[in-house]
């Protein structure tokens, strides 16, 4: 699963390991901190990309031009960015903001679920939508086990029928 979220260029509240090959992984979230009371970030999420900033240190008075930082493009080398690369494109707005300004940096993680459960989600609603109809499959995935039509119960035997003539024989509609 793969999702992206806004965080503040300082005081983020995360804290990255380098895990040697390739982008960095969430090592620890801080209680108290922005990401663990604004966020759904985990611990074992994959930095893919973050916002960043390109500040010239040779010409200061410019601009600095905003771009989107993958960790997952190799360099002119060839090699995929280092961690500390990858760190300071995550703190390059945090440089730039310092002081007056309070901008956001926009980060791409990625997040390995265990699929395993969805696939049996699936295949038990598959099963049950050939057992009895994708209305009824709804029903039960919604928890729905009440009557569904007058005079029939929950268990499927109904303790009375709805209409017995006297003399054995059903009203047809010509």
């Amino acid at each position: 699963m793969v999702y992206q979220v806004n965080l503040p260029a300082s005081n983020m509240g995360l804290e990255f390991k380098d895990v040697g090959y390739g982008p960095p992984v969430v090592a620890n979230i801080p209680p108290g901190g922005y990401a663990a009371a604004y966020t759904d970030i985990k611990v074992g999420d994959v930095l893919l990309r973050c916002s960043a900033l390109e500040i010239d240190v040779h010409h200061p008075h410019v601009k600095p031009r905003k771009f989107e930082f993958d960790a997952l493009e190799p360099t002119p080398t060839g090699r995929l960015p280092s961690f500390e690369t990858c760190m300071n494109a995550l703190r390059s707005t945090a440089v730039y903001s310092a002081g007056f300004k309070h901008l956001e940096v926009t980060c791409e993680f990625k997040r390995d679920i265990d699929d395993r459960a969805e696939h049996e989600d699936y295949a038990r609603l598959m099963e049950t939508m050939t057992r009895v109809g994708r209305l009824e499959a709804d029903r039960e995935n919604a928890g729905d086990y009440g009557p569904r039509a007058p005079g029939e119960h929950p268990e499927g035997t109904p303790s009375e029928p709805l209409y017995v003539p006297d003399d054995g024989t059903y009203p047809v509609d010509d």
